[in-house]
């Protein structure tokens, strides 16, 4: 038999976000995309999780910049 490990059952991540990226920017990905959370990596240090970003923050954060306007 052989062994099955976590990381042969995960799929690349494609859609991701650096902590220096915008919120439109964040926007324009879950726009695109079915998922409610992404992951936030180091720029320097792809392998390292700086947090998650939920896609209902976003929508928090813009709805109070329309706000404003």
């Amino acid at each position: 038999t052989s062994l099955v490990r976590a990381e042969d059952l995960t799929l690349p991540v494609h859609d991701l976000l650096h902590p220096d990226h915008s919120v439109m920017h964040a926007h324009e990905i879950f726009q695109k995309t079915g998922d409610d959370c992404l992951p936030v990596v180091s720029r320097d240090e792809p392998q390292t999780l700086v947090g998650v970003l939920r896609r209902s923050d976003v929508a928090h954060v813009l709805i109070q910049r329309l706000g404003r306007e």
